[in-house]
């Protein structure tokens, strides 16, 4: 008799206590790995502006510099003669607005539009830069008095899992670049021993770098 009544509770299954157990188990399971899964999925995309503003803006910079033979302005009332050179034509012009130019060169040499929290629209088949990006400005400043050129670059971090979090690993990141001037009010490497031009500011989700001409 008493084991027919143990072969029943068996076949009975969980009690309400055993199966509010379990699922408090499988709660904090699925906490932890959504948690883990976007800190993850962010720490990819930090990698990626990492890499975009420690590779390609250099790059692109470098590639602006060269085609102008250095860093002169763009602007055709000033640099007319390097600007047939820079253009290969007059259906794209720089111009004598510096954001306006520091964009242009970046995406003529490869940097990518948007950011990789918030890219092109998808509902737009032809987005536009100014309209359907999350946009990074750009302004090349060039070498006023004793003042050396640089190009700076402010770069939003909006839709970032913790803006802070990904401002603190970025600024740890690049002051470590010899191909930066500074971030976010910090020396990098490449800034180390140039006073001829000042820190690049600081504002809270954004990281802003700056840049050296040479």
């Amino acid at each position: 008799m008493n084991l027919n009544i143990r072969q029943l509770r068996k076949s009975q299954g969980f009690t309400m206590a055993e199966l509010i157990i379990v699922i408090a188990i499988l709660a904090v399971l699925i906490v932890y790995l959504v948690r883990n899964f976007g800190v993850r999925a962010d720490d990819a995309k930090i990698a990626m502006v990492s890499n975009i503003l420690s590779k390609d803006v250099p790059a692109a910079f470098q590639a602006f510099i060269l085609e102008n033979n250095g860093c002169l302005s763009p602007d055709p009332t000033t640099n007319a003669t390097n600007l047939g050179n820079i253009l290969g034509g007059t259906d794209n012009e720089y111009t004598a607005d510096n954001t306006r130019t520091g964009i242009k060169l970046m995406l003529d040499n490869g940097v990518p539009a948007g950011t990789p929290w918030n890219n092109a629209n998808a509902g737009n088949a032809q987005p536009t830069y100014d309209s359907d990006y999350t946009k990074w400005t750009a302004e090349f400043n060039t070498s006023v008095g004793t003042a050396g050129a640089y190009l700076e670059v402010e770069y939003p971090l909006d839709g970032a899992g913790n803006i802070d979090r990904a401002q603190t690993i970025l600024e740890s990141k690049l002051e470590n670049s010899s191909e930066i001037h500074s971030i976010n009010g910090i020396v990098a490497a490449g800034g180390v021993g140039r006073t001829d031009i000042d820190p690049a500011g600081e504002t809270a989700g954004i990281v802003t770098v700056r840049y050296a001409c040479s």
